[in-house]
């Protein structure tokens, strides 16, 4: 049951080279040499990309990698190949492969003769002759095994190593209570296989009786692999493995990496990599390495602290933003679990001094990376003095790519400053983030969870409790959201300031129309192109019975009652929020048509749904959003053919609620030029002498990652009717300064179009647009 994949590599190569080969100029983790990897097809990268030099393939050098690796753990040696391995260790290995080495035309397998080169790595490859005994030598360093019937000794292996074999295999689970018997304490099994990496293995060959072949049942076509010990059609493949692989492995006392990362630099693309290893004397305390890591209240990683001990997380009270931090104090050590990096591995860092004042001579911060024989890889030390009041954490990002493919730990020490005076000096780690650079906004926004939630409770209450809102739910026969949307716009708007001002003269307010109201609706009348109309279009949607509409992040569900509404016919309607006062709200608030159904969760992890939606909308909520991937996931699916999902007012401009910073010098000149009246601050009660722009989400889930909304969604969804526009006009009339302007003031009117043209130049002349209005259908 061991097929030997070179015929099939082979095969495949000679199949491909008719378009010539392409070259890939990197470092072999086989040989050691800088050099090019060829390749024909990029379909066939994983059993191409051929080192120039010993021919081994992108499969090939992610065992390597594997191998490397498990050395690394066991021995404490760290080499750049096997070929760089040193001819002497502190301990002797034994390694068992399955496929015994070789070379066919441009392929070849030169693992286990170098890792034999080394003097003391012992290495046993085998081929499987069923006519034959087991256990028996085929030839020098060559034995007859099968894996479901291993001969070696219990507990006498220390790595082992499969290629693409336990596809073939008839019994795999037998085949891995073999290899976990066969392994030492702290051994390791690496190997690859065909993996789909979906939940459960799609099985080809079904087996009724383990002891009856004869009985086995052919589910698909079957498939054949290339396979130099059998001369008919190859070795059978009985099945694809799913991730329910990791779960049996894990039951039979296995830790389980799995990995598949593009390494172009050493000549592995497409290609994944299973890593398994048991518990040993030297590693009973370590867990899986892990691919990223934050910083977290659940997640602290190990303190080495001092004799003093404090509360470590805290909120210092000297930040200009609110923020919570954790706390070490000089002479005191953070570890980071084991962190498998990769080839996008970055350290993002953000700290500030938790203390206003704190020793003259300051502190400093190093951060490094241990590997497991100790080595220390410096990253970065800085130092900082007392920061004062209104202090803003410094950030930091490390590209850690050179160290992709290790396995290390991340220490971050604070230290007095150069007199080593350790008094006051208090060092707040913000955020501490360790993953590839495109995860790293999810792993930071995914940290201080209840901390956050907490205050976005308290905040979102008494934020919907405000006369903004109030007004709104009380206007019971005027949508006052679609007002604004159907005033006529025209196509050929001028750019000329004063062209644009004669085009609102005149304006007016209508009944109970708030500064901010009042203020957008003339922005739209600018506006070369309407955005949607959400209440005509669920008016006219061609379904018999009632529209389903699911709402997530619903809040009070003021817009939802305005939509119902403007439709004026049977809306089964789901709202989904974590606030209950809120869903209770909404309930009182919404209009005959509509029967409701309250489900208070967390839109994160958000449970099955009973139903499937024609409508699935978020109003101004995804910004709120952690798990954005997984949310839109699950919109996608729980909506019927043709249906919809719609973003209305989102906030998708930087994250944390704030404006880029081009965009805020020119809205904080506009903000300056106003009287003192219509700059006091209702929430501070102070007059502010320029625009505040914060970071929210240091202490809620405000625009926690605003920035990625729109990216998200067209992973998700095809773009229908979709609209982004509003740079800066929502911060300058927001609620901290809208009761300051009185629209009866011709005067305060003046004004306000004033700043409704200057947004609206401003987003004409490319300014970043915040506000998404938009359809996005079902992707089929």
């Amino acid at each position: 049951m061991n097929p030997v994949t070179a015929g099939r590599v082979e095969a495949d190569a000679s199949k491909s080279s008719t378009s010539g080969p392409v070259g890939i100029a990197g470092r072999c983790n086989v040989c050691g040499r800088e050099v090019s990897f060829s390749y024909a097809d990029p379909a066939l990268y994983r059993e191409s990309l051929f080192c120039e030099h010993c021919l081994s393939t992108s499969r090939y050098r992610s065992i390597a990698r594997g191998l490397l690796r498990a050395i690394e753990r066991l021995t404490g040696i760290v080499a750049p190949s096997l070929a760089e391995l040193p001819r002497s260790a502190p301990r002797r290995l034994r390694v068992y492969d399955t496929q015994p080495a070789f070379r066919y035309g441009n392929c070849a397998y030169p693992l286990p003769e170098l890792l034999a080169a080394s003097g003391w790595i012992d290495v046993v490859a085998s081929s499987y002759k069923p006519q034959l005994p087991l256990g028996i030598e085929l030839r020098p360093g060559v034995l007859n095994q099968d894996l479901q019937r291993l001969t070696f000794a219990d507990a006498s292996i220390d790595i082992v190593v499969t290629s693409d074999v336990m596809e073939h295999v008839r019994l795999p689970e037998r085949a891995h209570a073999e290899i976990r018997r066969v392994l030492r304490a702290g051994g390791h099994y690496v190997f690859t296989v065909p993996h789909g990496r979906m939940a459960e293995t799609l099985v080809r060959v079904k087996v009724h009786d383990p002891e009856q072949p004869a009985l086995d049942e052919h589910l698909l076509e079957p498939e054949y692999h290339g396979d130099v010990n059998n001369e008919g059609p190859g070795a059978l493949s009985y099945r694809v493995f799913g991730t329910d692989l990791d779960e049996q492995l894990r039951a039979l006392g296995f830790s389980v990496l799995y990995t598949k990362e593009n390494l172009p630099a050493a000549g592995i693309l497409d290609t994944e990599l299973f890593e398994c290893w048991l518990p040993g004397a030297e590693h009973d305390a370590v867990e899986s390495p892990r691919p990223s890591w934050a910083l977290d209240v659940d997640d602290p990683g190990e303190l080495h602290a001092g004799p003093i001990q404090l509360v470590r997380w805290m909120e210092p009270v000297h930040c200009a933003e609110r923020r919570r931090v954790f706390v070490l104090l000089a002479d005191e050590v953070l570890r980071s679990p084991l962190l498998a990096l990769g080839a996008a591995s970055v350290l993002s860092m953000s700290f500030v001094p938790a203390l206003a004042q704190i020793s003259d001579d300051g502190l400093t911060l190093e951060a490094s990376l241990f590997d497991w024989s100790g080595r220390r890889y410096p990253l970065l030390s800085v130092a900082r003095r007392s920061p004062g009041e209104h202090a803003v954490p410094d950030r930091i990002t490390v590209d850690l790519r050179r160290f992709a493919g290790r396995e290390m730990w991340l220490e971050l020490r604070c230290g007095p400053g150069p007199e080593h005076d350790p008094r006051a000096d208090w060092l707040g780690l913000v955020e501490v983030a360790i993953g590839a650079l495109h995860e790293l906004a999810l792993l930071q926004a995914r940290t201080q969870r209840q901390w956050r939630m907490g205050n976005e409770v308290v905040h979102l209450s008494a934020s919907y409790g405000h006369a903004l809102y109030g007004a709104a739910e009380s206007r019971a026969d005027a949508p006052t959201e679609w007002a604004v949307l159907e005033v006529a716009t025209g196509s050929d708007a001028a750019t000329a300031p004063a062209t644009v001002r004669a085009r609102l003269a005149g304006a007016e307010p209508t009944p109970g129309e708030t500064a901010y109201m009042f203020s957008h609706r003339l922005l739209f009348e600018l506006m070369p192109r309407r955005p949607p109309h959400f209440g005509e279009r669920l008016r006219t949607m061609p379904h018999d019975g009632p529209v389903h509409v699911l709402s997530l992040c619903a809040g009070a569900a003021r817009i939802e009652a305005a939509l119902a509404r403007h439709a004026g016919r049977p809306i089964e309607l789901t709202l989904v929020d974590v606030n209950r006062d809120l869903l209770e709200r909404a309930a009182r608030a919404l209009p005959g048509n509509v029967r409701v159904a309250l489900v208070q969760a967390d839109v994160n992890s958000l449970p099955a749904l009973p139903r499937r939606f024609h409508v699935a909308l978020c109003v101004s909520g995804l910004h709120h959003v952690v798990e954005l991937e997984r949310v839109a996931q699950t919109l996608a699916g729980c909506l019927v053919e043709g249906g919809e999902f719609w973003s209305i007012g989102e906030q998708v401009g930087r994250n944390g609620n704030r404006l880029w910073q081009d965009d805020w010098q020119v809205a904080n000149a506009l903000f300056a030029a106003l009287p003192e009246r219509l700059r006091f601050n209702r929430g501070t009660q102070q007059i502010d002498t320029e625009l505040p722009n914060v970071d929210c989400s240091t202490a809620s889930f405000e625009g926690i990652r605003s920035e990625e909304v729109l990216g998200v969604l067209d992973r998700y969804f095809d773009r229908g009717d979709v609209h982004v526009r509003n740079v800066f006009l929502w911060r300058l009339l927001d609620l901290a300064y809208m009761e300051n302007w009185h629209l009866d003031d011709a005067a305060d009117r003046a004004l306000i179009c004033d700043l409704v043209c200057a947004e609206f130049l401003h987003w004409r002349a490319g300014g970043h647009a915040s506000e998404l209005n938009g359809i996005f259908v079902r992707r089929e």
